[in-house]
């Protein structure tokens, strides 16, 4: 086997998050709390806990609160697009969603 992967000294490369440790904490404590328990209908809600971390989340958006997503503050969701129930946006690069856009239920996006 002559192509061994050494992983002992892998480190993340800094700014690869696009915030502090601490903040990604911050955001992934938020999420469980606060994000995911929050009621069908509390688009608005989840709306602001997205913006308050930093991503661009134009009017009238949806997005249940089964969504996952990553870093916050590298997604952009134009106005009144949605996205469904188990989406997963695995931001580590930005991504970025139009308007009138439906991401529909278990869809997977990942940027990095």
């Amino acid at each position: 086997m002559d192509n061994i992967q050494d992983l002992k000294s892998f480190k993340v490369p800094e700014e690869f998050r696009g915030r502090p440790a601490y903040i990604v904490q911050l955001w992934w404590l938020v999420q469980s709390l606060l994000f995911k328990p929050s009621p069908q209908i509390f688009y608005g809600w989840r709306r602001f806990l997205l913006r308050l971390f930093g991503a661009k989340i134009g009017r009238g958006v949806v997005i249940r609160p089964s969504v996952d997503i990553t870093y916050p503050w590298k997604v952009f969701i134009g106005d009144y697009s949605w996205i469904g129930d188990n989406a997963v946006l695995y931001s580590l690069g930005e991504i970025e969603i139009g308007s009138n856009v439906v991401v529909s239920q278990k869809c997977y996006l990942c940027t990095g």
